[in-house]
């Protein structure tokens, strides 16, 4: 069931031309399931994240121009649905109910199928290959690699621990 969530995400990407912003998501549910005790906790936290990226200025750690920004946005408000009511909620029947590990597997997933469709409409054989599991690894979990993104989610957290 997971996988057909990564496979309809990987779609909405795909069939829309949009570029892999997944990263940023798994990163920021990388965050906020280090940062947080409880899994409540942790989901509101990303979703605020992922919130507070879609309307910030600081979407341009979001490198890639405009196009992958208002993907981003899209993804957030046509696929996931995400929506601040009391507290954040996403719509999306796929998602509503998963776990931070669950949405860690779906977007994995969601990342290799976009990668292996970028591979294959190049119809080379050596760009088919995916590299699982050679991503630089990080030293701290809360490290994510890039100083942009680093000082993003240092200034969200603050703002989320300030509630």
């Amino acid at each position: 069931m997971l996988l057909e969530v990564a496979e309809r995400a990987a779609e909405f990407i795909n069939k829309n031309g949009y570029s892999n912003f997944i990263s940023t998501i798994q990163k920021i549910l990388t965050v906020s399931k280090h940062s947080c005790k409880t899994e409540y906790e942790q989901k509101q936290k990303c979703f605020k994240l992922l919130d507070e990226l879609k309307n910030s200025s600081q979407i341009e750690i979001l490198s890639g121009g405009k196009d992958i920004k208002n993907g981003f946005r899209q993804f957030l408000e046509q696929h996931l649905q995400l929506k601040k009511k009391k507290e954040y909620i996403v719509e999306n029947e796929d998602f509503k109910d998963c776990t931070i590990e669950e949405m860690e597997y779906i977007f994995g997933w969601t990342r290799r199928l976009i990668k292996n469709n970028e591979a294959n409409s190049n119809n080379n054989y050596s760009n088919s290959k995916i590299n699982y599991g050679r991503e630089k690894s990080w030293k701290n979990k809360e490290d994510t690699g890039n100083t942009a993104m680093k000082n993003a989610f240092m200034k969200a957290n603050k703002n989320f621990n300030k509630r």
